[in-house]
């Protein structure tokens, strides 16, 4: 069948073509080529890209019958998805006198093409072949492009296009062959294939088969989801600048490099209304009732709709939406930046004061959170390799069985995010890619830290970068339609998200500055300046090691680490400022009473305190005690707590707030969650923290000061010999344990160089009087001289060290009741229970913590006794 001049008259109408723009033959004339790029341009530009007949109408069908489509795009002024606009198109092509096949195409899902579901079409002009595609919405051609291997054409600047033959990863056949269709949003980015397809005539019938499974299946995307997407052209110019995208809940407009939501919806009114303003799409208020029960409405915000939305049913939860920033401090009150953390989750939650993270170092703290493990058992105790790493974790097997593996097996979506943890980047993101995730958006190296070039691959796609976009928009963003789509996955769902701020800057092409807020916090914060503690700059030195050594900082420094300390609150804000909205949009869907919220930060920060510089690594309470605040079903609202909590013990908190059981050989355990569990403390982890670091040395991260490194972690041996003279190079190895309980808190270490150190808390909570600061390695504990807790140190060092000797080397049980090692009777449970003058002699026998070297990693020969004799009556 092919389109009269009276339909073709209306449709060149349709697409803005009159007067003498209007082939007056109906036939290509004088330039053939340029008239189908003429009415490919306007094409796209006037008849959307959409599926709402899948969700506003009453037959939920698609028809590629050319009437019907006639119908809907010119006589409705509506759209359709690829086989509706190119089978539509190619008749008006056909009508107009051009030799044209109809192709089927494999869209590109991760690393691998996937069945027949695309189509589009080959158009011959005089001998050459041009593939012509109008329905691959916005990373789709927007200009006939020639079949010619690798030539790159322009798209909307500075975008480009190519099309390539070669042979695809699943042929078995090495001589096999289809054309594959790659976009590159700028000169300097990768190419990324969109579809491969053949030069091969698709009919009518295969079509129809193809339609079939996509208005049918459950699975596809186009049913699980709204979206509309017409082209911009700039009528001035006749040149396409941009798209403009309506996305389940919200308006966006692509130009460029730039990419702004306008507007979010609320509701079905909204969706409707912006459909009209935007995209000239105009629903009736018929149609309009269509959605009503399906998984595709936004849910309205009143009881008699939520009653009726299949939405709550399907998110029946509960849920988990896990925040993690990164670098975060406690200690100098970056919270206080934090008003919606405050209002929203605070207040309606409860705040755990003492909660530690058990490596003050990104990599090892995130990958112990994740599998529930103590650092020491997952061997992921660095940054880089070879200790450290995404290739390590994946090396040691954790990719295999960690928490969203879990998750998926037990039935619940795990989606994530942001950073997931160090050296995961652009040259490893598929080698492979991490396990469990339904869905993800990784913030990948180089472009993880740089807040202006921030480098993402979503879904297992390969990486973009997106130069001139703040990174705390991106996140929001992101994040935001990431909770699209665990709401509508309709299943229970755990969602991470983790934005690398206020993480110090790093270009992706090298070089580092203060993190970039976005502009509504830039002249923020200006009289802010880090909180003048005790233990900020003193005059005599503090700390044990070669902690002690440190020259006071200078004015000079201290302004300057005054004004990286400003920079940090601005963009801490900016995260704020994303769980305001979190908040919102969670409300909004009716699943915000039944969703935990779990904000923290990866490990804490310290600038100042005890002469240090601006960073992290160290076991000193600003390095490892963290925010963390918990709000959701039966969590007590406007609740502190000092119940010592780790990162050790998210995993197995998470599976409880899911109702799942708790994965064998955690070594954390659940936090307690609700009133009864906080008032009866056995259902909480015990009064020990195992902190336990390996690192060739630690430095001043802030950027403004001349010394800064920039490279950002100096593990590497040849780096040692370099940067000799960083403070604590080559012996930054300890072991740390804090302990409180009822009338005693006490932080106790011991350094890869065997000295130690011991702080009473409670009189000294800066850590400024070491008390085994004359402690000499190799002596007899029982003749270390001084009181504590009104008992000699003779007696209460060696039980600290029993303990921390027991953590050292802990798995499961034993890193849960250490206590229970030392004694397996169960009659000890805590230190007060084992300064039981009885246990004196038991205690002075047993072995003590110590180092025969340092090294930035794990090796347990250099690790001194390991383990520790039970007692025996």
């Amino acid at each position: 069948m092919m389109y009269t001049e009276e339909q073709l008259a209306l449709y060149f109408a349709r697409i803005g073509l009159s007067g003498p723009q209007v082939p007056k033959d109906h036939q290509h004339g004088g330039d053939p080529l340029a008239l189908l790029a003429e009415l490919q341009k306007r094409q796209i530009a006037h008849v959307p890209f959409e599926d709402l007949d899948l969700h506003y109408s009453t037959h939920h069908m698609l028809s590629l019958d050319l009437d019907d489509l006639f119908e809907k795009i010119v006589v409705r002024r509506r759209g359709g998805y690829c086989m509706e606009t190119n089978t539509f198109f190619a008749a008006v092509l056909r009508s107009l006198g051009f030799t044209l096949i109809t192709c089927g195409a494999k869209v590109k899902f991760g690393e691998r093409f996937g069945p027949w579901s695309h189509m589009n079409n080959i158009v011959i002009i005089n001998g050459k072949r041009y593939m012509v595609d109008v329905g691959f919405g916005g990373n789709g051609p927007v200009r006939p492009m020639p079949l010619d291997h690798g030539v790159v054409v322009d798209r909307i600047l500075p975008s480009r296009m190519r099309v390539e033959h070669k042979r695809l990863p699943q042929h078995s056949e090495p001589a096999q062959r289809l054309w594959v269709f790659s976009t590159q949003d700028n000169a300097d980015a990768e190419w990324v294939e969109q579809y491969a397809f053949a030069d091969l005539e698709f009919f009518p019938e295969d079509f129809e088969s193809m339609n079939w499974k996509i208005m049918t299946s459950r699975t596809i995307w186009f049913t699980k989801m709204v979206t509309a997407l017409r082209y911009i052209l700039n009528e001035e110019t006749n040149e396409l600048e941009g798209q403009m995208i309506l996305h389940h809940n919200y308006v966006r407009r692509r130009t460029g490099t730039e990419n702004e939501i306008l507007v979010r919806l609320e509701n079905e009114e909204q969706r409707i209304k912006a459909l009209a303003e935007h995209l000239d799409i105009h629903i009736t208020a018929a149609e309009a009732k269509c959605i009503r029960g399906m998984v595709t409405q936004i849910p309205v915000p009143d009881e008699n709709s939520r009653a009726d939305s299949d939405l709550q049913k399907r998110t029946a939860g509960p849920n988990i939406l896990f925040v993690m920033s990164d670098d975060q401090d406690l200690h100098m009150n970056s919270m206080n930046a934090m008003p919606n953390v405050q209002k929203l989750l605070a207040e309606q939650g409860t705040t755990y004061n003492k909660h530690y993270c058990t490596n003050a170092l990104c990599c090892p703290s995130r990958v112990s959170l994740l599998t529930g493990k103590a650092v020491h058992n997952t061997n992921v105790t660095s940054v880089v390799a070879p200790y450290g790493g995404y290739q390590k974790f994946v090396n040691t097997g954790l990719n295999n069985d960690y928490l969203p593996i879990w998750l998926e097996k037990a039935g619940v979506n795990a989606y994530y995010v942001g950073k997931l943890m160090n050296e995961h980047g652009v040259d490893n993101y598929n080698k492979p890619f991490p396990k469990g995730w339904k869905n993800s958006n990784f913030l990948l190296q180089p472009g993880t830290y740089d807040y202006v070039n921030t480098t993402w691959s979503y879904d297992q796609k390969k990486p973009q970068n997106f130069p001139g976009q703040n990174a705390i928009n991106l996140i929001t963003n992101n994040s935001l339609e990431m909770l699209d789509h665990a709401v509508n996955d309709g299943k229970p769902f755990f969602l991470a998200v983790a934005p690398a701020i206020p993480h110090v800057g790093i270009h992706a092409t090298g070089g580092t500055y203060v993190p970039e807020p976005v502009d509504k916090w830039k002249n923020a914060f200006t009289d802010a300046t880090i909180p003048p503690t005790k233990n900020f700059n003193p005059k005599d030195p503090s700390g044990g090691a070669w902690v002690k050594t440190l020259p006071q900082l200078t004015q000079d420094e201290i302004d300057k680490h005054n004004e990286f300390y400003r920079a940090r609150l601005r963009v801490v804000a900016g995260i704020d400022d994303m769980i305001g909205e979190f908040v919102a949009a969670l409300e909004k869907k009716g699943i915000l009473d039944n969703t935990f919220i779990v904000y923290t930060t990866d490990n804490g920060y310290h600038i100042g305190q005890h002469r240090l510089g601006a960073g992290k690594k160290c076991g000193y309470e600003e390095d490892i005690n963290i925010p963390m605040v918990i709000r959701g079903p039966n969590v007590p609202k406007n609740k502190a707590t000092d119940i010592v909590t780790t990162h050790t013990d998210l995993a197995a908190t998470f599976m409880s707030m899911l109702k799942l059981k708790e994965q064998p050989g955690m070594d954390g355990k659940a936090m307690p969650l609700t009133q009864k569990a906080l008032d009866d403390n056995k259902n909480g982890p015990s009064e020990h923290v195992n902190v336990e670091m390996w690192s060739s040395g630690t430095y001043n991260e802030n950027p403004l000061i001349k010394a800064a490194a920039t490279v950002y972690e100096e593990d590497d041996e040849e780096d040692v010999k370099v940067q000799a003279a960083i403070p604590g190079i080559g012996k930054n190895t300890y072991k740390s344990l804090r302990l409180i309980g009822s009338g005693y808190n006490l932080y106790y270490s011991v350094w890869c160089t065997n000295e130690h150190e011991l702080y009473n808390m409670v009189d000294d909570p800066y850590q400024m009087n070491n008390q085994l600061a004359d402690f000499k390695a190799g002596t007899d504990m029982s003749q270390i001289k001084g009181n504590m807790m009104g008992h000699p140190l003779s007696k209460l060092v060696p039980r600290i060290d029993a303990l921390q000797l027991v953590l050292k080397s802990c798995k499961g049980a034993s890193c849960r009741d250490p206590w229970k090692t030392l004694h397996p009777q169960g009659n000890v449970k805590s230190l007060s229970d084992a300064l039981n003058p009885e246990f004196d002699a038991f205690y002075q026998n047993q072995p003590k913590v110590g180092f025969t070297g340092c090294k930035p990693g794990y090796l347990i020969e250099l690790e001194g006794p390991q383990n520790a004799k039970p007692y025996s009556t």
